[in-house]
Order: structure tokens, then C-alpha cells, then sequence
């Protein structure tokens, strides 16, 4: 990385000096100098940078929470293609069919949930979050997230599946 360098275009050397001799037991020195301002404003615009980089990585690295991955897949889905729309709903009733199979079982609570997934390129599962913190829930979200969407996704690629069962 380049160094940033204080601006040196302005550089007075003021130097003013006193030295009075009040009789001969006191001495008096004193100088004000300007040598050094411009380097020392340097430092703090480099100090300023710093802080700003710092700020910007923890901003990016802070975790992101359910709404706004639930937010950035109803977008993905909102805006696919015919023939991606195609490949993600095979693809989700695939997953949740089988995670489903491994997760089911009778009496469990079916109250409504929802799981968000970033996938990769490849279909596996980068990031996923949850809304719904039944055993059904967590297994599907589990299962879903180990498996992973089959086919080829852009990055980053949001997507989301719901579930209620309601009662005949």
C-alpha cells in the first residue's frame, strides 16, 4: 500500500527565540516554532483514513439480521428470470421434500416458519437465517442448509421458503 505523505507545499520555519537575562541568577529561554504543523496534520489525516477503514470493515463484517436477508430474497425472487424461476422452484420443493422426509414426524408442532439462504454458485449454503424455533424448524433449516439448492446460482443469491400447514 502507498504511504499517504503530510503536504509539504507549505513549509514556514519560523523560528523566534528570546533569550533575556534578568541580572545573573535568572535565565530565560523561550522559542515558538511552526516546523513539524504540517507533518503533524499529515498524521491526523492519516489517523482520520484509518478510522474511516476500520468503521467501514466492521460494518461489513456485522452480522446481517433475518428481515434483511428476507428482504434482499424477496428481491432475488421478485426479479428472476423464466428460466431461473424455473430451476429455483424444482429445486427448493427438492430440498424441502427431502428435508422433510428426515425431519417429519407425526404430532410435531407445525407452526409456521420461514428459512433464508445465501447460496453459492454452486447451490450450497453460504448464510442462512431463521424465523421459527420449532424442532420441525430447526431440523428443516439444518437439513436444508447441509444439502444446499441444486444448480448454478449467481452470487450472491438470496432465497427464501415459508411454510404453514393449515388444517383442512
Amino acid at each position: 500500500m502507498d504511504q499517504l505523505r503530510p503536504n509539504n507545499s507549505f513549509k514556514p520555519n519560523f523560528l523566534r527565540s528570546t533569550n533575556n537575562m534578568a541580572g545573573r541568577a535568572c535565565h530565560v529561554v523561550g522559542s515558538a516554532t511552526q516546523v513539524g504543523l504540517t507533518q503533524a496534520l499529515g498524521l491526523i489525516g492519516r489517523f482520520t483514513m484509518l478510522k474511516e477503514l476500520l468503521l467501514a470493515a466492521q460494518l461489513a463484517s456485522a452480522p446481517m439480521s433475518f428481515d434483511q436477508a428476507k428482504a434482499l430474497a424477496d428481491a432475488n425472487e421478485a426479479n428472476l428470470s423464466k428460466e431461473m424461476s424455473s430451476q429455483l422452484l424444482p429445486a427448493q420443493g427438492n430440498a424441502l421434500g427431502s428435508a422433510m422426509a428426515t425431519c417429519g414426524r407425526p404430532g410435531m408442532d407445525l407452526s409456521a416458519f420461514t428459512v433464508v439462504f445465501s447460496l453459492n454458485t454452486d447451490g450450497s449454503v453460504a448464510e442462512s437465517w431463521r424465523k421459527g424455533e420449532t424442532p420441525l424448524a430447526q431440523c428443516v433449516h439444518k437439513a436444508i442448509s447441509a444439502a444446499g439448492l441444486a444448480g448454478q446460482w449467481p452470487t450472491p443469491f438470496y432465497t427464501s421458503i415459508e411454510l404453514s400447514f393449515n388444517e383442512p
